[in-house]
């Protein structure tokens, strides 16, 4: 009855704050996209990316060197969200946190509401930072066998362009991400 009741306030404040932060614009937005930030096309994703990118515009004023930060840390864990709805999914968890060990929290001492601020803001970055040593732990993994296959291509006379087209076509099937990164 408890999750019931926290589902339906959660829904209610969440499409409040779509209602509120669509209200009145004609125009799609775009977040602002950086070097290493993929870009996104809001338009073709459903309803919730849409939501989410309308709500997410709160989060718009970040500091350009903080922006970067996490803009090449998301691209190094490759997800493909904008800096807005990360912070968004922060935000949300916060809240989320706080409905839902409210009951537990009002038994115990007033600093107890911070635990669940504190899991909520650095669960994400926790997670992003194990999606990005995974990825490169795998990549270092086969990053042996790229490199035997390039002094190979290199001694049999490919030029340095073609030598990383080969390795990259080569490495896919032993691990995508790395074949990514030939082709950049």
């Amino acid at each position: 009855m408890i999750i019931l009741i926290t589902l339906l306030i959660f829904g209610a404040v969440f499409l409040l704050a779509y209602f509120i932060l669509s209200k009145g614009r004609t125009a799609k937005i775009k977040p602002p996209t950086l070097p290493l930030e993929k870009e996104i096309s809001f338009e073709k994703k459903g309803f919730m990316r849409n939501l989410f990118s309308q709500i997410s515009l709160i989060n718009k004023p970040l500091a350009g060197a903080f922006r970067y930060g996490v803009s090449h840390r998301l691209y190094s864990a490759k997800i493909k969200i904008s800096i807005e709805e990360f912070f968004l999914i922060k935000e949300l968890l916060i809240m989320a946190l706080l409905i839902l060990f409210l009951p537990m929290l009002k038994q115990l001492s007033p600093i107890s509401y911070l635990l669940p601020i504190i899991v909520g803001f650095f669960l994400p970055d926790m997670f992003l930072s194990f999606l990005t040593s995974k990825r490169q732990k795998l990549m270092v993994k086969a990053l042996p066998d790229a490199l035997d296959l390039m002094v190979v291509c290199v001694e049999a006379g490919l030029g340095l362009d073609m030598t990383f087209k080969r390795v990259g076509d080569e490495i896919r099937n032993l691990n995508k991400d790395l074949s990514d990164e030939f082709y950049l």
